[in-house]
């Protein structure tokens, strides 16, 4: 059963980069209540870090308001890879996943994790389509996957308009920062 979910998860990493390289792929805004998303992510998660035995950590700054306007599905999607990605390279210690504004005009979604790390060399890669951390074939034996959830991520954060950085410590673990424009209200309403 693991090995079918695994193949599912890398077909629809595969169906959605291709998707998003013809242009196909789009963005539906709608109102979203801001403590959902984090809701929705823990009960796609946390039977997972559970049973990894990490600690799942979900927090809300108190400056962010109770709606956002965004493409749901897109966001959990971004979440859901990002946590996914620090669950793959984190053995011991924790997770955390918050949500805080960034001044007046953006809000940001942070993962952080207490994982293995990436090399500063690997860095500028880290992004790159069919690519995993210091690209060994044991690599990708151990961690599993094909390098396009990260791709996939940065590709989804462009298309909303946000920006992707992360940060990185061998040995002490990695945060990615997702910064998004504040949308106060729908076009149109």
């Amino acid at each position: 059963m693991v090995n079918v979910t695994r193949l599912l998860s890398m077909v629809g990493d595969l169906l959605n980069e291709a998707q998003i390289r013809a242009g196909k792929l789009t963005v539906r805004p709608e109102a979203i209540k801001t403590a959902s998303l984090l809701e929705n992510l823990s009960i796609s998660m946390d039977k997972a870090v559970k049973d990894k035995g990490l600690e799942f950590i979900t927090t809300v700054g108190d400056d962010m308001p109770d709606e956002l306007i965004g493409d749901s599905q897109r966001l959990q999607q971004i979440m859901i890879n990002l946590t996914n990605n620090a669950l793959k390279f984190t053995e011991t210690g924790s997770i955390t996943v918050s949500l805080n504004r960034v001044g007046d005009e953006y809000w940001k979604i942070e993962v952080k994790d207490t994982g293995v790390g990436i090399p500063e060399n690997e860095l500028p890669f880290v992004f790159d389509a069919f690519r995993q951390a210091n690209n060994l074939e044991f690599t990708t034996r151990q961690y599993g996957g094909i390098g396009l959830g990260l791709s996939i991520v940065k590709q989804l954060v462009e298309l909303m308009n946000g920006e992707i950085k992360v940060t990185s410590e061998v040995a002490k673990g990695s945060t990615f920062t997702v910064v998004f424009p504040l949308i106060k209200e729908m076009k149109g309403a």
